[in-house]
């Protein structure tokens, strides 16, 4: 994976990266310089999870959906829509 990105109250139409990850990127030159020039204005909580396959916590939108892109390193893009309405509201038994 080179990048993913989650639009986290997805409208079913337009897909707003409202976060975007790049998970193993910390030794890419572009994200170091880009880290540099943030390093004393972001979360480094943020910052971990700018680079990580997790994303932090969010609320379950209004929308009830979701939709992830995935860009693999060959450029091929995925996207996913998934509905979160009952999201944590579900007994897991």
């Amino acid at each position: 994976v080179y990048c993913w990105m989650i639009d986290t109250d997805y409208d079913g139409r337009s897909f707003f990266a409202r976060r975007i990850h790049f998970p193993g990127a910390s030794k890419d030159k572009q994200i170091s310089d880009f880290y540099e020039e943030l390093k004393n204005r972001i979360d480094p909580k943020l910052w971990d999870s700018f680079l990580s396959l997790k994303s932090a916590p969010f609320k379950i939108p209004k929308s009830g959906r979701i939709a992830v892109k995935i860009i693999t390193s060959t450029h091929t893009e995925m996207t996913a829509e998934i509905s979160v309405k009952d999201a944590g509201t579900k007994d897991p038994s």
